[in-house]
Parts: C-alpha cells; sequence; structure tokens
C-alpha cells in the first residue's frame, strides 16, 4: 500500500505545495507488526521519492535501502526533517524524550 500512498500524495500536492508529515512510530521494531506499523524516517525518504515505485522488504519488515535505486524525476524531495520540541502523549519514550519526527516535502523546484 505505500507504493500506493506515495503516489497520491505527489498527485495530490500542488505544483508549490508542501507535504508535511508527522513521521511515527519511529523507533518502534519494524518486525513487531500492527497497527500502528512501523514508520522510521526511511521509509518517508525512501518512498516519497519513488512515488508508486514498489520497493524490496526484508523478512523484518525493513526497506532493503540497497535496493532502492534512484529517486524518480517526479518524486518529491524532502527539505526539512526535525524533531519537535513536543508531540502527543504517544510520542514520547520512557526517559520522556520526543520519538516522532516531522518532514516537509515538495515537487523538484518548487523550493
Amino acid at each position: 500500500m505505500r507504493a500506493d500512498w506515495s503516489r497520491r500524495y505527489n498527485q495530490l500536492l500542488a505544483p508549490t505545495g508542501r507535504l508535511v508529515c508527522l513521521e511515527f512510530p519511529t523507533y518502534k521494531p519494524t518486525s513487531s507488526g500492527g497497527p500502528p506499523w512501523a514508520l522510521p524516517p526511511v521509509v518517508y525518504q525512501a518512498h516519497l521519492p519513488r512515488p508508486g515505485k514498489t520497493l524490496e522488504y526484508d523478512d523484518q519488515g525493513a526497506i532493503v535501502e540497497s535496493k532502492l535505486g534512484e529517486p524518480l524525476k517526479d518524486g518529491l524531495e524532502r527539505i526539512a526533517h526535525f524533531q519537535p520540541q513536543k508531540t502527543h502523549e504517544v510520542g514520547y519514550d520512557a526517559e520522556g524524550k520526543v520519538t516522532d519526527w516531522l518532514s516537509v516535502w515538495a515537487h523538484p523546484g518548487a523550493m
């Protein structure tokens, strides 16, 4: 479903628009299942620049980064990536540290 997700967001985003993603849960093991399914930053970084492309995952549920290939020319580009100072209640670890990330995406050349 992630290939369809990345293609649809690419289609829906206006040419000069911005897509803001709350990346959650980022530190959940990919092998733990879901919902919610683990969504570390690498998932966004792999799929959004390659809209509609089916990517390979290993037997633990992690993206096989060595087989990603180049981003597609119409794929989105990440223009910002940071951890917020505060987030929703389930976005903190046992020590009270924020585990979520925020990313901002745009079409190539729209920056």
